[in-house]
C-alpha cells in the first residue's frame, strides 16, 4: 500500500510505521494488523502516538507493540471475532464494508473517533436516538 509522505508529526510516523512493515492493512478485509513481522517493529513506540484510535500499545514484557487483530484466525476459518460472537447486546458486527453499509447505512464520521480523512472509513455506525 502507498502512502504519501506527510509533513511532519503524527502523519509523519504514522507514514514511517506503514513504510517500515510495523503495521499492515489487508487489502481484502481492511484489517490493521501491527508487527507482523517482529523484525518490522522496533519498539521505539511511534505508532502508538500515531495510531488515530488509541489502539496500539507497546507490550512492556516483549517491548513490540500490540494491539487487538479481530480474531484473525477466527476470520480466517470464516467466523467472527470472538467480541462479535459474545456480546449479549449483538450491537457488535463484522463483514465486508459494503455488506455493513447495505444494512446499516452510511455513517462512518462520528465524533468523538478520528475524521474520515485520517480513518479511510472501514466500519459503520448506528447511533441511538438520544430523545
Amino acid at each position: 500500500m502507498s502512502h504519501p509522505f506527510p509533513g511532519s508529526g503524527r502523519e509523519k510516523r504514522r507514514w514511517l510505521a506503514w513504510t517500515a512493515g510495523a503495521i499492515v492493512k489487508r487489502p481484502t478485509d481492511g484489517l490493521v494488523l501491527v508487527a507482523l513481522r517482529e523484525s518490522a517493529c522496533l519498539g521505539c513506540g511511534d505508532c502508538v502516538d500515531a495510531c488515530p484510535y488509541g489502539a496500539i500499545q507497546v507490550d512492556p514484557v516483549t517491548g513490540l507493540a500490540s494491539k487487538c487483530d479481530f480474531c484473525a484466525d477466527h476470520i480466517a476459518a470464516g467466523r467472527p471475532p470472538i467480541c462479535v460472537s459474545a456480546c449479549p447486546m449483538r450491537v457488535l458486527g463484522w463483514g465486508l464494508l459494503a455488506d455493513l453499509q447495505a444494512r446499516y447505512g452510511m455513517l462512518a464520521d462520528v465524533p468523538p473517533l478520528p475524521g474520515d480523512a485520517i480513518r479511510r472509513p472501514v466500519l459503520v455506525i448506528t447511533p441511538h436516538d438520544t430523545d
